[in-house]
């Protein structure tokens, strides 16, 4: 996951194949939180058909597909904020969730706590190319 801070709380989700076989992926990432302590916390999130309708996408191994996600701030001390030291993803039709790693822009990992409003994230669809799925502020 790379955070584009630029244009506010979004990010560009890439799902790589880590796997020897090639997979087909159609559809919506799901999301969940992780605390501090790496417990588990349940966030909301939408769908939205951004940067289009979800398409069929085939991974070969290494090869990535590509989502936007974007949430709200909140201030910490707001109880329904959600203060979260990581996100988990479950890739459509899985149940295993993965956890992200969050990549700068310089392409290093970057440590950073994340405070996610009651409303959740938006998700948009898995893409082949990442060019459009960043939401705009």
């Amino acid at each position: 996951m790379q955070p584009i801070s630029a244009v506010g709380p979004t990010a560009m989700v890439m799902l790589t194949n880590k796997s020897s076989r090639t997979c087909t992926v159609h559809g919506y990432l799901g999301y969940g939180g992780l605390l501090a302590d790496n417990g588990a916390v349940v966030t909301g999130s939408s769908r939205v058909a951004h940067p289009g309708q979800p398409v069929e996408v085939t991974l070969k191994p290494g090869v990535s597909a590509f989502s936007g996600l974007k949430w709200s701030s909140c201030d910490k001390a707001e109880p329904t904020c959600k203060v979260l030291g990581g996100i988990t993803v479950t890739p459509p039709d899985e149940t295993t969730q993965l956890t992200a790693n969050l990549i700068g822009i310089d392409g290093k990992p970057v440590q950073q706590v994340l405070t996610v409003s009651a409303a959740g994230f938006t998700v948009g669809s898995l893409q082949p190319i990442s060019q459009g799925v960043v939401f705009a502020s």
